[in-house]
């Protein structure tokens, strides 16, 4: 019983990361360090729930933003597990020229 529970968890952490990145300026910037990261705190498995970032407050214009990513890594993952889905973390980044 005890093997089975660890491997469900390793299997959630393992497939439950994602990342989902708008390009707005067309050009991909990997490798470069995201001028602001923002902490978004969900609940209840984040349903019906958003968040909102002022993008053109962030990099002085709309012009300056590069690109937008959402990413729900592994740490996030293992706070929904260990919190049943009662919290649910994710972390946006915020690329300027």
């Amino acid at each position: 019983m005890k093997k089975s529970l660890a491997i469900s968890v390793l299997m959630a952490l393992v497939t439950g990361c994602s990342t989902q990145t708008a390009h707005i300026a067309g050009k991909v910037t990997d490798n470069i360090k995201p001028t602001t990261s923002v902490n978004q705190h969900f609940f209840v498995f984040g349903i019906g729930q958003q968040e909102t970032l002022n993008v053109r407050e962030i990099c002085g214009s709309a012009d300056k933003v590069n690109q937008v990513e959402t990413v729900f890594s592994g740490t996030n993952v293992l706070v929904s597990v260990l919190t049943i889905g009662i919290y649910m973390p994710r972390t946006a980044n915020v690329y300027c020229k």
